[in-house]
């Protein structure tokens, strides 16, 4: 038996029946650590409600032990470090619109850490990475739209993938048309992801949209703003991060159009992170970033939550590539 499982006293044999009964076993517990532990030992502290093993000097809690990272946290590109380590992704090449984003859903965890480096020379990238969705399965309210959307949950489902549906509007005036999320009160952010497809009902319309948050419904801060797209009648994906340090209770995505036609829209995700990382690429053929978070405490109502990664880049329309390292993630 382990230690820290404690028996009753059977008499001097023990049988099947008494071996495979619950009372004959109990757990060591109490409101203080006993005395001499050995390494290995187990205790149940019924004041803190925990359990704790001895690691040969001290009692650490578990659930909550922080595991090791598997790789150098200096290393700054992709050779460094070599494929056995995480294995590698490579990201096909893309435009500044259609961004790489890495999607884990439905997990919580003390660390996460992803490399990400550049296939080629293009510059002026950005990496950002969101640990604990808040915004995730909470309140969404629509207004304006023509042709609502009819999945609105997807939008905080924590998946970039999944989508709200296609929602039609003919406003041709900002906020008259939009689909946001509220957190129901105000709550402590340090960045924003959201995952939006837009386009023209004709080649003629021009699309414009924003991206906003407010504490309280009237003031509002944009985050993301299109300078009006204008010609494409097939939707066109922006996957966006960025560094937003505050409190928020509601995050919106705004759309209305220009002089014909009508703006369409669906929303993969809105969703405003506990902790936030944002690291700029450095310029150059296999240089990378690491992109890092390891929070001290992470919010107690939260069981599981979304962790989401975003490469960016943030000038110019060339068509560019990267590289990526599979996340590494500690458990909480």
């Amino acid at each position: 038996m382990g230690k820290g499982i404690k028996h009753t006293s059977v008499g001097t044999q023990l049988s099947q029946a008494e071996w495979e009964d619950d009372a004959s076993h109990f757990l060591a517990s109490g409101t203080s650590f006993p005395a001499s532990p050995n390494e290995g030992d187990l205790f149940y502290r019924t004041d803190e409600h925990k359990w704790y093993i001895y690691n040969g000097s001290s009692w650490k809690a578990m659930g909550v032990i922080k595991g090791s990272w598997p790789f150098d946290v200096t290393i700054n590109s992709k050779s460094s470090w070599g494929d056995d380590v995480w294995g590698n992704r490579w990201f096909p090449p893309i435009g500044p619109v259609g961004e790489f984003f890495i999607n884990k859903v439905g997990v919580l965890f003390a660390g996460v850490r992803v490399f990400v480096w550049n296939y080629g020379t293009a510059t002026d990238f950005k990496g950002y990475l969101g640990i604990c969705n808040l915004f995730e399965g909470k309140t969404v309210t629509i207004a304006g739209w023509a042709t609502a959307p009819t999945t609105t949950a997807n939008a905080v489902d924590g998946d970039l993938t999944t989508t709200t549906g296609e929602g039609v509007t003919s406003q041709t005036v900002e906020d008259n048309c939009y689909l946001q999320v509220d957190y129901g009160s105000a709550v402590a952010i340090k960045g924003i992801i959201f995952r939006v497809g837009v386009r023209g009902s004709t080649a003629d319309t021009s699309v414009y949209f924003k991206v906003k948050v407010s504490a309280d419904g009237s003031t509002w801060t944009t985050i993301f703003a299109n300078a009006g797209s204008y010609g494409f009648t097939t939707e066109k994906i922006w996957t966006i991060g960025a560094e937003y340090s505050g409190s928020i209770r509601y995050i919106r995505f705004t759309i209305w159009k220009g002089y014909t036609g009508s703006g369409c829209a669906k929303i993969y995700h809105l969703g405003g992170y506990f902790d936030f990382d944002a690291q700029t690429l450095p310029a150059g053929a296999d240089k990378g970033v690491l992109l890092s978070i390891e929070p001290s405490t992470i919010p107690s109502p939260l069981v599981k939550s979304s962790q989401h990664a975003v490469i960016r880049k943030l000038t110019g329309d060339t068509t560019w590539s990267v590289y990526y390292s599979d996340p590494v993630y500690t458990e909480a």
